[in-house]
């Protein structure tokens, strides 16, 4: 039987070593073992009695892009994987785009229950495979436009408004907490200015 495993980074900004934590299962918290940092040990499932109570849209991701037409994907409890729409290969979102530098899949928005009962969205790059196995994307996930794409420790906190960029495709969060409803996160990002693009891909 092998031992749960839990891959997170330093969230000392000073840090950012990548941590591999042993039994996270039976952890509140993880020291660094570079700067000493307690990093809290997020929580894996959401509480039944809460997540019955959640209505199914639990958040929305809205394409804002100069390239792309608009497109609303409402996310759900659970993993959501955004990518190329494929037949072959498909995600649970699927962006129908040009875009020849998007993975299919791409990337994935875990929605679940944190500690607190609050709703958490977290971001990584690539998706299970059919196999169990990991597949990162060809060209990165970036967010906020900054040029540093997502390692493969990387699973970020999410809050409404980020950018997602997947190719040079962009997405908007938009909350449930912050949005209330379809129609208003749709009104708010259309008043967003466009975020920044990053550029220079290889064609996967």
């Amino acid at each position: 039987m092998s031992v749960p495993k839990l891959r997170i980074v330093c969230g000392n900004p000073k840090c950012r070593s990548p941590l591999l934590v042993q039994n996270p299962h039976k952890l509140k918290e993880a020291k660094c073992p570079a700067c000493g940092f307690l990093n809290p040990i997020p929580e894996e499932e959401a509480p039944t009695q809460i997540q019955n109570r959640l209505p199914t849209e639990l958040g929305w991701l809205i394409i804002k892009d100069e390239q792309t037409a608009t497109q609303t994907f409402v996310l759900m409890m659970g993993a959501n994987t955004i990518g190329r729409q494929s037949n072959l290969s498909p995600s649970t979102h699927m962006i129908i785009t040009n875009d020849e530098f998007m993975s299919r899949p791409h990337c994935t928005l875990t929605v679940r229950i944190g500690i607190l009962g609050t709703i958490e969205y977290l971001l990584q790059d690539g998706a299970a495979r059919d196999d169990g196995r990991w597949k990162f994307s060809t060209n990165g996930t970036y967010l906020n436009g900054q040029e540093q794409r997502l390692s493969e420790f990387d699973c970020l906190y999410l809050s409404d408004g980020d950018i997602i960029q997947i190719g040079v495709t962009k997405l908007v969060l938009k909350t449930l907490q912050l949005s209330q409803s379809i129609q208003k996160a749709y009104r708010q990002v259309e008043d967003m200015d466009y975020g920044r693009t990053v550029i220079g891909f290889k064609t996967p």
